[in-house]
């Protein structure tokens, strides 16, 4: 057999793959799992940002195996994953491979790469710890009067009170200048932001705020970038409505409630499909707000993943079955003490007269 002489015309625009993986990974892996690695690092060598969604439309897979192949290169300790509260992957450390020492260890040099969105000035950990309440709050006076020239600042208020039919309040102005300086969002991503919110009936501050902060975290900070993570949560509403057997257009009210399952509680997409399952079974009636309740249970229970579900499933089932003898009880309206006195204790003769006085003739 002829040998292949392969060359390469040009370095620029490519994307270097280690040996290591060619050699003793590539061969056990299916095509997705090689497919979405190969990705992953070309995406890297560029710095461009990706995320599950894209990836899946890309391959024509479904995000669960994008998921799935992620978590199977975590296994081999080819790459890190950085998850949320909710335990949605939020990024990717791919991990430099040297050498094999042993049975498949890795030498890495730990460098952060995001695959879901670029890598920025905080780490992953430093934006869990971030108290965006304290640092809203310690906008001062002087910090508005220093700002308040800025054009980009006046043109926001201005925009704000365009879209609001009304001037800012100044607790509304210090949101603005929030998300300008300290969340670093421009005048066309705030502009976007607040145009988004309004349109979709959310005309509170509170909510352009916290969206700001979910934008943030996600690392959307152009206005394509947040226009792609509104499509992906708008995917997700619908799909949970759909767990619901609800269908047409979101409501303002219905996104509520999505916002606190996904944002405030932290609960996964299949924590939320359990809940939404069990909802359907129990209630044709306001099944949106009997999966509120739910899931507020769970989370005062910290319940993170199915596992923890079938926990508190046991926990309540016990303590209903330790409950059914007392509940038995109290229904029947026997008296402890006469529930425990021996048969031969009882005086039938007086039992007798008692029933008699009172039979009528």
């Amino acid at each position: 057999m002829i040998p292949l002489n392969i060359t390469m015309e040009s370095r620029a625009g490519v994307t270097v793959i280690s040996n290591v993986f060619i050699d003793n990974y590539m061969k056990d892996a299916n095509d997705a799992q090689i497919k979405i690695y190969l990705y992953m690092q070309r995406m890297a060598y560029d710095n461009l940002p990706t995320d599950i969604s894209e990836i899946a439309d890309k391959f024509n897979y479904t995000e669960k195996d994008v998921t799935r192949a992620l978590k199977y290169w975590e296994n081999e300790g080819l790459i890190g994953i950085r998850s949320d509260r909710g335990g949605n992957i939020t990024g990717v450390i791919i991990k430099e491979l040297n050498e094999i020492v042993g049975d498949r260890k890795i030498e890495a040099d730990n460098t952060v790469i995001s695959v879901v969105k670029e890598d920025e000035e905080n780490s992953f950990e430093d934006m869990d710890k971030k108290d965006y309440g304290k640092e809203r709050d310690s906008i001062t006076v002087d910090d508005i009067r220093n700002l308040k020239d800025n054009p980009e600042i006046k043109m926001l208020i201005n925009a704000g009170s365009a879209y609001f039919g009304r001037p800012l309040n100044p607790i509304e102005i210090r949101s603005v200048i929030y998300i300008y300086d300290k969340l670093g969002f421009d005048i066309d991503l705030a502009s976007f932001l607040m145009e988004y919110c309004i349109e979709s009936g959310r005309k509170s501050f509170d909510y352009i705020e916290q969206t700001a902060i979910d934008w943030y975290e996600e690392g959307a900070d152009t206005v394509d970038k947040a226009k792609k993570l509104v499509k992906r949560g708008d995917k997700d509403a619908r799909e949970i409505l759909g767990y619901l057997g609800r269908k047409g257009n979101i409501t303002a009210k219905e996104l509520e409630y999505i916002r606190r399952w996904k944002g405030e509680y932290g609960m996964s997409m299949e924590l939320i499909k359990e809940a939404c399952d069990r909802a359907v079974v129990r209630t044709d009636t306001n099944r949106l707000g009997y999966t509120d309740r739910i899931l507020e249970d769970w989370n005062k229970k910290d319940v993170k993943t199915l596992a923890d579900v079938a926990k508190v499933d046991k926990a309540f089932e016990e303590s209903r079955k330790a409950a059914a003898p007392k509940r038995m009880k109290k229904a029947s309206g026997m008296d402890s003490s006469f529930e425990q006195r021996d048969m031969n204790q009882i005086d039938f003769d007086a039992l007798e007269k008692a029933l008699l006085s009172k039979k009528r003739i």
